[in-house]
Formats: structure tokens, C-alpha cells, sequence
């Protein structure tokens, strides 16, 4: 008995001294998604001569700190339109949220963007409220959207290149907006 409250205690112990230990090792990964994509040829009859190509959703999440998990995501839509969005998202509640520092450049919302991890997927949301509107529009094309978009966990794979991740100048500039220094890639 002595042992099982020593075990117990330990594990609250860790709990506490880490977070996000459990949430961030179950998102962290590189999600991808190929599919079929398309353009519209302008003044042609639809299907006359569009053009289709293989195209790549990407969501890449890393660890950043004890509350800070670092993101990118660049999604595809027709018409080569895309998202493409990438920062440090802090721990609240079962969520992780983005909050850009400076307001949209139209005078917008400011983009918010929450990455909810679930059973069965990884969801992205850029409504501030569910009858609000895309606070990250700024970020897409025009038929481009943050807004409910669904990443199955069975999509998500290790990231090989962790270290090019840690070294890009995305990573160094979300780094720098958060205040925090970058750590050392793994196996130094």
C-alpha cells in the first residue's frame, strides 16, 4: 500500500510539473493530407478545361515549452487558394490558442485560431464564437478557411525533421513574438 501512495504521489507530482505532458504528446506529429485539386478555367463551361492537381493539406504541431506548443498549417482550396498560418498556441483549458499580437489589417478581429485535440482529430477554429466569423481571413485566399477544419489523428505521423523545424525562420520568429528563447534540437 506504502508503495502504490509513493507511485501515486509521484505521478502527481509529474503531472504538475508538466502540463502539458499528455495533451502535447498526443498531438505532436506532422498531419498531411493529398488530394485531388482543381482550377477553373474563367469563360469555359465547368469540366471543359479545368486543371487538376495533386495538392497536400500540412499541420505540423511541436513542443515548444511547458505551456507553448509551436504550429503550422498550410491548407489547400480550389482555384490554388490556401491558408497558411504558423505561431506558439498556449495551453488553456483542453485546448491550445493562437492569438496574433497585432488586429487584422482591415480593422478586423485580431486572428485567434484554437487547436483542439480530440479522439479522433485534431480541430482548428478561427471563430472567436460559433456565429462569429473568421477572425483569421487575413491568412487565406478567398476561398480559403481556418474555420472547422478536421485533421484525423490517423493521419498524424512523426516529424523526421524536427531539427529543420526548430531552425526555420518561422520557428525563430514565433519564438521571438512569444519572448521565449528556442530549445536545443533533439539529441543535443
Amino acid at each position: 500500500m506504502k508503495t502504490f501512495l509513493v507511485l501515486l504521489a509521484l505521478a502527481a507530482q509529474s503531472a504538475a510539473a508538466d502540463p502539458l505532458g499528455p495533451a502535447a504528446k498526443d498531438i505532436e506529429g506532422v498531419y498531411k493530407h493529398r488530394f485531388m485539386n482543381g482550377v477553373i478555367t474563367p469563360g469555359e463551361q465547368p469540366g471543359e478545361k479545368d486543371t487538376f492537381y495533386q495538392a497536400e493539406d500540412i499541420l505540423e504541431i511541436v513542443r515548444h515549452d511547458e505551456e507553448h506548443i509551436y504550429f503550422r498549417v498550410r491548407l489547400n482550396y480550389y482555384n490554388g487558394h490556401m491558408c497558411s498560418l504558423y505561431g506558439m498556441a498556449r495551453h488553456e483549458g483542453g485546448s491550445f490558442v493562437f492569438r496574433e499580437r497585432e488586429q487584422d489589417s482591415d480593422g478586423g478581429d485580431r486572428c485567434t485560431l484554437t487547436i483542439t485535440p480530440s479522439k479522433e482529430a485534431v480541430m482548428l477554429n478561427d471563430r472567436v464564437s460559433p456565429a462569429g466569423g473568421a477572425s483569421c481571413r487575413s491568412h487565406c485566399g478567398i476561398r480559403g478557411s481556418l474555420s472547422n477544419i478536421s485533421m484525423p489523428n490517423k493521419l498524424r505521423r512523426p516529424i523526421l525533421y524536427k531539427d529543420r523545424i526548430l531552425n526555420s525562420q518561422e520557428y525563430k520568429h514565433a519564438a521571438e513574438q512569444l519572448g521565449t528563447r528556442q530549445p536545443e534540437p533533439a539529441g543535443k
